[in-house]
């Protein structure tokens, strides 16, 4: 049988870092400081920082099997802090880790997925990618509605919570390196 290999990366920015030293991995024991935040501020914002992140997704199908790879990133070089003090970083941590938690329910996803048609598994894994990209942007918006982008800090504490809350309840879909 003939070795099938198909490769798809897509990122969640539409013109992502090329330089890998301003990419950051998310690691739980690794977290943001204010030092990685490398853009100039935005003089048309009137946010107090911008979190820029990255979800980038390959996956290789040989012998029938599908293998699959996603990376979670920040990026250095496109975020910015304005205001710079610990509650705002920890509020921007928690974009971060919003991106994190979508990298997990894909990961869950791609676990869940069955192949049938061998000639429809580049489009269905770019829908589920799309989907998943869709609702990484759904909750980065309530999280900041909610929170009225940090304001309201009993918002953001629940926030928080409910960060945590998924991470840990997604734990077991945390290894898609």
């Amino acid at each position: 049988m003939n070795t099938v290999w198909m490769l798809l990366l897509m990122m969640l920015n539409c013109l992502p870092s090329r330089d890998k030293n301003n990419l950051i991995d998310w690691d739980p024991s690794r977290r943001l400081v204010w030092e990685d935040f490398q853009a100039s501020a935005d003089d048309r914002s009137a946010n107090a920082a911008l979190t820029s992140t990255t979800l980038k997704f390959s996956y290789s199908y040989r012998e029938g099997k599908l293998t699959c790879h996603i990376l979670c990133q920040f990026d250095k070089s496109r975020s910015w802090g304005r205001v710079r003090n610990p509650y705002i970083l920890s509020h921007e941590q928690g974009h971060f880790d919003i991106a994190e938690i979508n990298a997990r329910k894909f990961n869950q996803s791609l676990k869940q997925y069955r192949i049938g048609e061998l000639s429809s598994l580049p489009g269905d894994l770019n829908g589920m990618y799309e989907k998943a990209m869709n609702q990484l942007k759904q909750q980065q918006e309530s999280y900041d509605r909610e929170t009225r982008n940090s304001l309201d800090t009993a918002g953001q504490e629940k926030w928080l919570r409910k960060i945590s809350d998924q991470l840990r309840e997604l734990e077991a879909f945390a290894g898609y390196h």
